[in-house]
């Protein structure tokens, strides 16, 4: 797991009104403006020498919104204790499918990244796909390039054991499951990331569950058990020489399948 100094908060792209619960968490009223999330469904568990099938989707709240470009989407399995392995993902319907066969026991781990393209936001809200110039009579206010993040993990014949940080640009990196409390650290960068919103979707569920990181970049979740997407969210602005956009937006989520007792 890399370790650094904490990220910097202004990074931080925060969507929608928040209802204060408690000291732990909030919930955030649904908005239909919030934009599109990637996420991964796979098995709770797996056995050594089967076959495993996940899916990946694009949408909000567990319900698939939106298609993927295949060409744009990037897919690995990292077997416990071993380098990152490419596969080829499919088309299946409204999202996209990977099947691997797990070969050692431990914890695997999926993870995705897909280029969603850049928009252009005109002042009166509106998302037009491609750069501003391609809409001389339209005002725009700014243009974001959409860039996603998404991991879940799968043990094969043994409890799960946390596999740390793999590099992405924007990270959920569990760090334990005890008695329903997640405690989890987003990085960015490589670097835990201070203030970060994160927001527990639970399948069953039609409100967000809220936290925020501390100034190690970590958190805590209650999480009863169900199916949870934990997602956060970061924002940076393009280096010196590129003027193709504003913006960078970029989206992590992880899928967890928690067991009941």
């Amino acid at each position: 797991m890399n370790k650094g100094d904490p990220g910097v908060a202004s990074n931080l792209w925060v969507f929608g009104p928040l209802v204060r619960l408690n000291k732990r968490f909030s919930v955030r009223r649904k908005l239909d403006v919030a934009p599109h999330n990637l996420w991964i469904e796979g098995p709770l568990f797996a056995r050594q020498g089967d076959k495993v099938t996940c899916r990946i989707c694009f949408g909000h709240h567990f319900r698939v919104e939106g298609t993927l470009n295949p060409e744009t989407l990037s897919v690995w399995l990292a077997p416990p204790g071993e380098d990152k392995i490419p596969l080829n993902p499919r088309e299946n319907g409204n999202s996209v499918s990977v099947e691997f066969v797990p070969q050692i026991k431990g914890t695997h781990t999926i993870l995705v990244a897909y280029r969603a393209g850049m928009w252009s936001i005109t002042r009166d809200g509106r998302h037009l796909p491609g750069r501003r110039d391609k809409y001389p009579d339209i005002p725009v206010s700014r243009t974001v390039l959409f860039h996603h993040f998404a991991k879940t993990v799968i043990p094969v014949d043994e409890e799960i054991k946390w596999p740390g940080s793999f590099g992405l640009d924007l990270e959920i990196v569990p760090l334990s499951y005890l008695r329903e409390e997640l405690e989890l650290l987003v990085q960015y960068g490589g670097k835990p990331l201070r203030g970060a919103k994160i927001y527990a979707q639970n399948r069953e569920e039609e409100r967000s569950r809220i936290g925020r990181t501390d100034a190690e970049g970590k958190a805590m979740m209650i999480l009863p058990p169900g199916d949870w997407l934990i997602i956060t969210h970061a924002q940076d602005k393009p280096a010196g020489d590129v003027n193709d956009y504003d913006e960078r937006l970029l989206t992590a989520v992880l899928t967890l399948r928690v067991a009941g007792r």
